[in-house]
């Protein structure tokens, strides 16, 4: 187990800001599917821990963005982070978990888009 952590604290200490942003996607990812699961099981108090923790991944995406070199693109995920989390917690608040899948799906996307983007700048 601590093995496991040191690889993760050396992955994260040596990944480009590229690879943070993908890893904090696959968080955010991870931490919804989460959420479902504890939504399935009933267990309330780690559905909103889990939530949370996909709601802290997707503000740290959003307080990554460049509002000046992003011009549109970054205002427009802006916008989109934005509802995710309000997605989030209304689906804990509400109790509604089909809002969790709104928000993974669009998680999924933004992931796949932005591996994409990656691909082509390293292939720079």
């Amino acid at each position: 187990m601590k093995e496991d952590i040191l690889y993760k604290k050396l992955e994260i200490e040596t990944a480009s800001p590229a690879k943070l942003v993908e890893m904090t996607y696959e968080l955010a990812i991870k931490f919804v599917r989460e959420a479902k699961r504890y939504f399935e099981e009933g267990n309330i108090e780690k559905r909103s821990q889990s939530i949370g923790k996909a709601i802290s991944a997707i503000a740290a995406l959003r307080s990554c963005l460049d509002m000046e070199k992003g011009a549109e693109i970054a205002s427009a995920l802006d916008k989109l982070y934005d509802y995710m989390i309000y997605e989030l917690s209304e689906a804990n608040i509400r109790q509604e978990a089909k809002r969790l899948n709104t928000v993974l799906e669009i998680l999924k996307k933004l992931l796949d888009g932005w591996k994409e983007v990656r691909k082509k700048e390293e292939r720079k």
